[in-house]
């Protein structure tokens, strides 16, 4: 009698695209605001350095992030930890859109980028909870194309909103962006690493 483990089943495309889309919450946090900054720092009277600290604080707010978010996801899960991230997104993009001094536009951007850092770290989990070998090289293929095309496209649309409809229409942006993803995620993004799983890194750290 064969002893053989079931084969785990191919993500679906929806899924696939799901998290391809999380990947562009990366540069929504980042890229997108890098053309605004001439705007906000006109509009909030900020210094030089003050105005490249609206930017930068995003980069470190990212960073310090992603040194919490794998442990949390190995012992609560993939799903709970994205989604508690994806909605940190969303509100320091609301609180960045109705920023009327400084100190409350770096603390929406810092909000907004923590909960960025969620994509950065659990987008490859992710994929490896969910691809057998031989599929993953061209999961993370795919994912890769988004992440560049991210940045690459970000700047861009970030120009045309500030110019057309002011700097605040960029975090209206991400918000909107950023709550269609959500969504998806919500419905579409099954949990990858199951209570079993969990189970082990526990016992293993014990």
């Amino acid at each position: 009698m064969s002893t053989a483990q079931p084969q785990p089943r191919m993500p679906s495309r929806a899924f696939t695209i799901a998290l391809g889309l999380v990947a562009l919450i990366t540069p929504l946090a980042v890229h997108l605001f890098f053309p605004v900054i001439p705007a906000v720092k006109v509009a909030l009277g900020l210094s030089d350095a003050r105005a490249q600290f609206t930017f930068s604080v995003a980069l470190f707010g990212m960073a310090f992030a992603t040194l919490f978010y794998g442990s949390l996801s190995d012992r609560y899960g993939r799903r709970p930890v994205l989604l508690s991230g994806l909605a940190l997104f969303l509100i320091g993009s609301v609180i960045s859109a109705m920023a009327e001094t400084a100190n409350a536009l770096v603390l929406g951007r810092l909000v907004q980028a923590i909960g960025a850092g969620c994509a950065l770290t659990l987008v490859r989990a992710i994929a490896r909870d969910a691809y057998r070998a031989e599929q993953l090289v061209k999961a993370i293929a795919y994912l890769t194309m988004f992440g560049t095309l991210g940045p690459m496209v970000s700047p861009f649309i970030g120009g045309v909103l500030t110019d057309v409809l002011g700097w605040r229409s960029v975090f209206g942006f991400a918000l909107v962006a950023g709550g269609a993803i959500t969504l998806t995620t919500y419905l579409v993004m099954v949990e990858t690493h199951p209570p079993a799983d969990r189970d082990k890194v526990v016992h293993a750290g014990a």
